[in-house]
This record gives structure tokens, C-alpha cells and sequence, in this order.
């Protein structure tokens, strides 16, 4: 038997810096709310500061108050 789907050559892209990882967690979080209950003003304002956020962290480090910020979303959206 052949598979029809071809194995993959090389794998996953992984984050390897944490906070990036913990900031793409909350914008998965932010974005299930907003598809459960609807694209309002702030899921989306929520989302582009999320993404904001990730943005610093790729190019510099992010600062302590958009880390507090973000912990406060993280408690927000907690399932």
C-alpha cells in the first residue's frame, strides 16, 4: 500500500523564545472568544495589541508594563 500523503522532510517550526510563545497563546485565546462571540471592538482591539506585543518581542525586548498588560488579558481570557 502507498500512502497517498508524502511524509514530511523536515519538522515544525518551533518558538524558542517564551514569552513569544506565551503571546501566541493569548492571541489563539483572544481569537476563539472573538469567533465564539463575535468580531467586536475589543477581541479586535485586544488581537492588534497581542500582536503589537509580539512584534517588540521578535525585534527587542518587551517591557515589564506591556508584560503586566498581558497577564491581565492571560487572567481575561482564562478559560
Amino acid at each position: 500500500m502507498n500512502p497517498t500523503n508524502p511524509t514530511k522532510k523536515r519538522p515544525a517550526k518551533r518558538v524558542t523564545n517564551p514569552r513569544i510563545s506565551k503571546l501566541l497563546q493569548l492571541k489563539y485565546r483572544v481569537e476563539k472568544r472573538r469567533d465564539k462571540y463575535g468580531k467586536t471592538n475589543n477581541y479586535n482591539r485586544d488581537r492588534q495589541l497581542v500582536l503589537n506585543w509580539i512584534n517588540k518581542c521578535k525585534f527587542n525586548d518587551i517591557s515589564t508594563e506591556d508584560m503586566k498588560q498581558a497577564n491581565e488579558m492571560w487572567k481575561r481570557y482564562d478559560q
